[in-house]
């Protein structure tokens, strides 16, 4: 995905989305207008903030052993829920430079959170 992305194109932004997905390209680039070109890099999506008195069963590490093996951790971070997020091209390319194993889960939202909670990446929060 995001690796084939970087290797063959070359854009500003980078959308990661679910086969059934769309984009209002118009209501983005008004929203990306508005973000000050010194926030670089950013993460654009529906946030997702776990905390200790959130029990959702689907941020439990518990659930699926072979993270909290992987991972060491008891509970994700945070992540952009839903069918879709945006990267700057940035995020994009620091993505696409690493190596890394394949799916461990089917919350492939959550795993991007993870690779990218902790670097300095704001995380900007926008409604569907």
């Amino acid at each position: 995905g995001v690796k084939y992305a970087y290797q063959h194109y070359d854009a500003e932004y980078l959308f990661r989305g679910a086969d059934d997905a769309y984009v209002n390209l118009k209501l983005f680039f008004e929203v990306a207008e508005t973000i000050a070109p010194e926030r670089k890099p950013w993460w654009l999506g529906q946030l997702r903030v776990p905390t200790d008195h959130v029990r959702s069963h689907d941020l439990h590490l518990s659930k699926q052993p072979a993270l909290q093996k992987l991972y060491g951790m008891f509970m994700f971070g945070q992540y952009m829920l839903g069918c879709g997020d945006v990267f700057t091209w940035d995020v994009a390319e620091h993505i696409a430079k690493w190596t890394i194993p394949p799916h461990q889960t089917y919350a492939e939202d959550v795993i991007v959170g993870m690779w990218l909670n902790p670097f300095r990446i704001e995380k900007i929060h926008e409604e569907p």
